[in-house]
């Protein structure tokens, strides 16, 4: 199995995020054809069943499978990323992947972990996840931003960058006014037209969402890719228009999660050839 790289991440959006870096900062490309993987990894992709079990019933209410997606870098190394659908089941997600990479003995050379900053202190969100990494017997860096050694090197990265109170949206609107200024104008003025009567409005359930800390920035996002892609989601903008492009890469806003991919994509470790402990497994 050829050296690979694994990044889970909060959300769909994160995933689309990184991809675009990755092709446009790295050189990769996405790999779309199955067979184009090798067998570990294709293994590992035959393991996303949809629809999934719960309890009793099968839950048909996820229209998208939260498989990875894959890109194969210069180097010919490929690198997952892999969508957790939520902060609370990261800590899961890495636990049945690390099983499955246990059981085809063969691990990534580096795991990445990407979240959102929000308005949590990032000691306590760090710690949460430091919580999630012993669990599944993994190194933790020193901090947020920070590859740890070993193998597999562990880092853990928090958008729009460590000990900034923010999401990914931060990153979009700031993205967003460089590559479309006057429609990103138009769409920060109607978000924000609509937030106001969301607040006038108090006892309305129907604004709950935009009222919401980072209500008026998704708002904002989602005017802006109901343009460039009508009828089509934000994924699909992100992979698909300029939000992060030539023109865009250079700017400050793009840093941080550059250099901490670079980090976690660079950072000197030999490939994983003792298969990744499970949890509970004996020694």
């Amino acid at each position: 199995m050829s050296g690979f790289f694994y990044i889970v991440t909060e959300g769909v959006h994160d995933v689309a995020f990184l991809g675009r870096l990755l092709s446009v900062a790295h050189g990769a490309s996405r790999i779309e054809k199955l067979e184009e993987l090798d067998d570990a990894l294709r293994n590992w992709l035959g393991s996303f069943k949809w629809p999934t079990k719960r309890g009793e019933y099968h839950d048909i209410s996820r229209l998208a499978v939260p498989a990875p997606a894959f890109y194969r870098l210069t180097t010919n190394k490929v690198v997952a990323l892999r969508n957790a659908q939520g902060l609370t089941e990261i800590g899961k997600t890495l636990e049945i992947d690390l099983e499955a990479f246990s059981r085809a003995q063969n691990g990534p050379e580096a795991i990445g972990i990407v979240l959102d900053s929000d308005d949590e202190p990032k000691e306590q969100r760090f710690a949460k996840l430091r919580t999630s990494l012993e669990v599944v017997k993994l190194p933790a860096p020193s901090s947020l931003g920070a590859v740890s050694s070993g193998s597999p090197t562990v880092g853990v990265f928090a958008l729009p960058e460590p000990g900034v109170p923010g999401t990914l949206e931060d990153i979009l609107l700031a993205l967003g006014n460089v590559a479309y200024p006057e429609l990103a104008a138009t769409a920060h003025g109607y978000a924000e037209q609509w937030r106001r009567k969301a607040d006038a409005e108090a006892t309305t359930p129907d604004w709950r969402e935009l009222k919401k800390p980072a209500g008026a920035k998704k708002a904002t996002i989602g005017a802006m890719t109901a343009v460039l892609k009508p009828g089509k989601s934000t994924t699909v903008s992100l992979e698909d228009n300029r939000w992060v492009s030539e023109h865009t890469k250079e700017l400050a806003c793009l840093q941080p999660s550059l250099a901490f991919l670079s980090a976690l994509l660079s950072t000197p470790a030999p490939p994983a050839t003792v298969p990744v402990q499970s949890p509970g497994e004996a020694p």
